[in-house]
């Protein structure tokens, strides 16, 4: 084995080491995403046809 297949091999190790350690990364992003945008349950809501004021006035009358 000459130098430059020395030096070839270890050029071809890092670029497929670096490409390897990407695609781990594309793949713990995406399921971070798929995990963030999946969970989207609608929160109840209740709403009163004639709202009453609140029980604390002071909330109810800023002065």
């Amino acid at each position: 084995m000459s130098s430059i297949d020395k030096i070839f091999d270890k050029v071809v190790g890092i670029v497929f080491g670096f490409a390897f350690m990407a695609l781990i990364g594309l793949i713990m992003s995406l399921v971070l995403i798929w995990c963030i945008n999946g969970h989207r349950t609608a929160v109840p809501m209740i709403f009163s046809v004639n709202p009453a004021p609140p029980a604390y006035s002071k909330l109810y009358r800023m002065s």
